[in-house]
């Protein structure tokens, strides 16, 4: 499960996630990293993005094939 919080007043915005992800191995999910943040600067737009859901793709010797936050910081140094 992900949480994803934002708050929004006139002054600031905060935007909070938690760190885990973790994979599944013989039907249990099993922890990988309590490490990784979830959340990615986007300078063009000065604020942050974050995601949910699949967070990457390895192969049987875990290989990472793709990963979401690679993603996402490869999408955030681009400009508008």
């Amino acid at each position: 499960m992900t949480v994803i919080a934002t708050l929004i007043t006139r002054r600031a915005t905060v935007h909070a996630s938690d760190l885990l992800t973790t994979i599944v191995r013989g039907g249990q999910s099993v922890p990988t990293n309590w490490k990784l943040t979830k959340i990615v600067g986007v300078p063009a737009l000065r604020g942050v993005m974050s995601y949910w859901g699949l967070a990457e793709v390895r192969e049987r010797n875990d290989t990472v094939l793709w990963s979401a936050i690679d993603g996402m910081r490869q999408q955030a140094g681009r400009e508008l």
